[in-house]
């Protein structure tokens, strides 16, 4: 008794050391994956592909509160996931033990033989499914195009086939249920990938938090925004006359006087609206331009066509 005692905790305690290393490991490759899945998505939505996010998620100015989540949302799915793989693998573990005990192997095998007729059944199944499959193929086309080369046949044995597949049906529902349960359990950690399945993701809000974390990043991250701004910035700084063209307001400082700086824009905005000579001064006659696109006004002769609306900045920097 007591030599059974100190293998069934020698057993315990490897199992125990195999949990907790088989879990540190997935974690840690679940971590790399993440990291390069997050770098795919970055540069695909630098290149604008958006294929990859779900269409009832759309971009609005409160994702960039939601971004905040993102971090946090990633620790926190972690640290679950982490406990999560630590219980799925521990009963794993103990189920494998209990499988290397004699009274758990006699168990099993006398199962084994009176569930004999469901082995049969399942193999019986999966043989006819392929076999099918020869009979009723149209071999006049390739094997990639679907075609049936008897439909009146398929139907009847499709009939028949329902009865049979019924149970199929109902023990596959429950493998469906526990793969659900062991993919959920396996992704948790990871947020770029939502555990809902599609028309369900906005009720997943690590999955949410991390969309509207890349669409932040790549709205103030974009390589060739970045690029632009900064040669934007260079120019500017180059060449300072670029500044009212770039659009870029500065203060400019008049070198000249400044009484000249007034006289001078007051006889162009009289030589370009003779009507405003009159309003100004009454006794004073309105400039009248000349043929040749000359305006005098006193003493100062302006050429009226080599000012437009376009070249006012050049004036200034004059």
């Amino acid at each position: 008794m007591r030599v059974q005692l100190m293998e069934a905790l020698l057993g315990l305690l490897g199992s125990v050391m195999a949990v907790t290393i088989f879990s540190f490991i997935f974690c840690v490759v679940s971590f790399i994956r993440f990291m390069e899945n997050h770098k795919n998505n970055m540069l695909r939505m630098f290149k604008g592909d958006k294929s990859f996010i779900p269409k009832n998620i759309s971009a609005t100015q409160f994702m960039i509160g939601k971004g905040l989540r993102c971090h946090s949302y990633q620790i926190g799915y972690f640290l679950w996931g982490y406990i999560l793989v630590l219980l799925l693998l521990s009963f794993t573990f103990f189920v494998i033990y209990l499988l290397s005990l004699d009274a758990v192997q006699d168990l099993v095998v006398n199962y084994m033989k009176g569930g004999g007729v469901y082995l049969i059944v399942a193999i019986f199944s999966w043989l006819s499914l392929r076999i099918i499959t020869l009979i009723f193929r149209d071999y006049s086309y390739s094997k990639d195009v679907i075609s049936i080369n008897n439909r009146n046949a398929y139907m009847v044995f499709s009939y028949f086939w329902f009865f049979i597949g019924l149970p199929m049906g109902f023990f596959s529902a429950i493998l469906r249920i526990l793969k659900a349960m062991a993919v959920g359990a396996l992704m948790l950690p990871r947020i770029d990938h939502s555990v809902m399945p599609d028309g369900f993701q906005r009720l997943d809000r690590g999955f949410n938090a991390y969309i509207c974390y890349l669409h932040v990043e790549t709205a103030y991250r974009n390589p060739v925004l970045r690029v632009f701004c900064q040669m934007l910035v260079d120019e500017t700084q180059n060449n300072p006359r670029n500044v009212q063209t770039l659009g870029i307001n500065r203060v400019r400082k008049w070198t000249f006087s400044a009484q000249a700086r007034a006289r001078w824009f007051l006889a162009l905005t009289l030589a370009r609206n003779p009507q405003l000579a009159s309003d100004r001064k009454p006794d004073v006659q309105a400039p009248q331009p000349a043929q040749a696109g000359h305006a005098r006004h006193g003493d100062v002769v302006i050429e009226i066509d080599q000012f437009c609306a376009d070249n006012t900045a050049l004036i200034q920097d004059k």
